[in-house]
C-alpha cells in the first residue's frame, strides 16, 4: 500500500457516504503511528478504528487501486461454556483463538445494498498474519499444519480481497 498521511486520509473519508459522526470519530493517526515506511509495502489492508474500537473504516489496495469501505466488529457469544470458540479468518485463513477472531460486517459501496459479515481477525492485522509476523500467525500455521510460503498467503489474501472488493461493489478512492 502506498503510504497515507492525515490530510490524504482525510480527503479520501470525505468521499465515502457515512454519517459526519462516523467521520469524525475516526482516529487515524492511532492506527497508523506504529508503522514504519517499511511495513506500508507490506500491507494490502489497513484498519482506522473509530474512538470505541467497535468499527471503523476499512483501506483496502487491490492491484494499485485504493478502496474504502465502513465496517463494524463483534466478538461472537461465548455460548454455554463461557469461552469463545476458536475461527478461521475468511480474509488471512489464520486460525484465531477465542478472543482473537469475531464477525466483521462490512458495508457497501453506492450500487450494493447488502452488507457482507464475515469471521475475521478482530484486529484485522491480516497483512501481518498471512507474513507470519504476529503471535496468532505462528500459532495458525502450527494449528492448521499449512506448509505455504508467505509470499503464496500473501498472493491468496490479494486475491480474497480483489474478490472482496467485486462482491462489495466497491469503488475507487482517489
Amino acid at each position: 500500500m502506498r503510504e497515507i498521511t492525515n490530510d490524504r486520509f482525510e480527503a479520501l473519508v470525505k468521499q465515502v457516504p457515512v454519517k459526519p459522526r462516523f467521520k469524525r470519530e475516526l482516529k487515524f493517526r492511532a492506527s497508523t503511528e506504529r508503522m514504519d515506511p517499511a511495513q506500508w509495502v507490506e500491507t494490502e489492508l489497513l484498519p482506522i478504528w473509530n474512538r470505541s474500537g467497535n468499527g471503523g473504516m476499512l483501506l483496502i489496495e487491490v492491484d494499485d487501486i485504493l478502496y474504502m469501505v465502513p465496517f463494524e466488529a463483534s466478538k461472537p457469544s461465548a455460548g454455554t461454556s463461557g469461552r469463545a470458540k476458536p475461527v478461521i479468518c475468511d480474509l488471512c485463513f489464520t486460525w484465531q483463538s477465542g478472543g482473537g477472531g469475531g464477525f466483521v460486517t462490512f458495508y457497501p459501496g453506492k450500487g450494493s445494498d447488502d452488507s457482507v459479515s464475515l469471521l475475521c481477525c478482530m484486529d484485522l492485522a491480516c497483512s501481518a498474519n498471512v507474513r507470519t509476523k504476529t503471535p496468532a500467525s505462528l500459532k495458525s500455521r502450527a494449528q492448521l499444519r499449512e506448509d505455504l510460503t508467505n509470499d503464496d498467503r500473501a498472493e491468496r489474501l490479494h486475491g480474497r480481497l480483489k474478490n472482496f472488493a467485486a462482491r462489495l461493489q466497491l469503488e475507487e478512492a482517489n
